[in-house]
Order: C-alpha cells, then structure tokens, then sequence
C-alpha cells in the first residue's frame, strides 16, 4: 500500500492495541502502566511495517489484526503465564475470514490447522505446552496454511531454545522452568509476515 497504507495501518494498530490494553485490564489482567505506550508503539510499528508491505488492504488488515492481538497475547503470557481465551479466538476469527476468503488454498488452511494443532497438543500432552498455546498455534495455522505455520513453529523453538539458554546461563530459570511461549511466537509470525 506504500506510506499513506503505512500511515494508516501505523494509526489503526496504536488505536487497536490502546483498546485491547483496556479491555485486558477490564478482564483483570492488568497491563502495567509503563508497558502500555511502548505497546501501542510496538503495534503501530508492527501494523505500519504490514500497511507499508502489502499491496493487498485485505491482508493488511488481517495481519495487522493478528499481530496486535499476539503482541497482547505475549505480555499477558509473560506477566500470568496464560492466554485469555478471547485473544486466541480473535485469531480463530482472521483464520476463518481467510479461509472462507482464498477458497482456492483451502486444503492449505485446514491442514495448517490440523498439523499445528496436532503437534502442539502432542507436546501439551506429555507437559511440554500448555492449552492456550495449543489453541494459539492451531488459530495461526489456520490463518496462514501449513507452509507458513510449519515456518512459524520452526522459529519459534529456535528462539525460544536460544532464549531459555540464556535464561539458564543467567541464572533467571532451571532447566525444567516453564517459559511463556507466546512472546516467541510473535516474534516468528513477525518475521514470517514481513520476511525478515
């Protein structure tokens, strides 16, 4: 869309992140107050950067969207260790709109749900996830198809693993500490959405 889609989009995502800050303190999921510019920051970066990439106001949008509710998603993942069920089923959402849109790639969006859903639920099984991440990684995989989901979930344990290193070298967490994993895969739907 070039600077006007970038401004646009920049606009739209600090407005989106300032609504659902609101909205997770009004869940009782209390968003500090120091965090809050630097993650309407963070969106409207992240959403100028999508505006600014894509020619297509569709996927814009769709990603915009999606990566604001993961950015919110992965602060409220570090500060309670959870996913507030809304966050994931407003990615359910873009995940559906999309594949009820590109019909030519629907086989694409279903098995992207189906094998990210699955291998994540392998993993929650034997206490390697936990449930939000399960229906966060299935939302994303029927949003993006199983190419884009399977790049996805091969950068998200590639810093998630250089991350916990780092934690275990400084001492921060124990080899069998859980480490919220939210914040890992939005850094990865970063990369794979604006090809980094």
């Amino acid at each position: 869309m070039g600077t006007p889609g970038m401004c646009a989009a920049l606009v739209l995502g600090v407005i989106a992140e300032y609504t659902l800050i609101r909205l997770m303190n009004n869940r009782g999921y209390a968003v500090p107050e120091r965090t809050g510019p630097v993650l309407c920051v963070a969106a409207g970066l992240s959403c100028g950067s999508v505006g600014y990439l894509y020619s297509s106001i569709y996927l814009a949008v769709i990603y915009g969207v999606t990566l604001t509710v993961l950015l919110t998603a992965a602060v409220v993942d570090i500060h309670y260790r959870e996913i507030p069920a809304f966050l994931y089923r407003a990615i359910l959402c873009m995940g559906v709109i999309n594949f009820i849109v590109n019909q030519n790639s629907i086989w694409s969006y279903a098995a992207g749900f189906l094998l990210s859903g699955l291998i994540f639920l392998g993993l929650a099984l034997i206490g390697g996830m936990g449930g939000g991440d399960v229906k966060l990684i299935a939302s994303l995989g029927l949003l993006f198809g199983y190419v884009k989901i399977i790049c996805i979930m091969v950068i998200t344990f590639l810093i998630g693993a250089c991350a916990g290193c780092l934690l275990m070298l400084g001492g921060k967490v124990k080899m069998k500490d859980a480490i919220p994993l939210a914040p890992f895969v939005y850094a990865a739907v970063i990369i794979t959405v604006i090809k980094l």
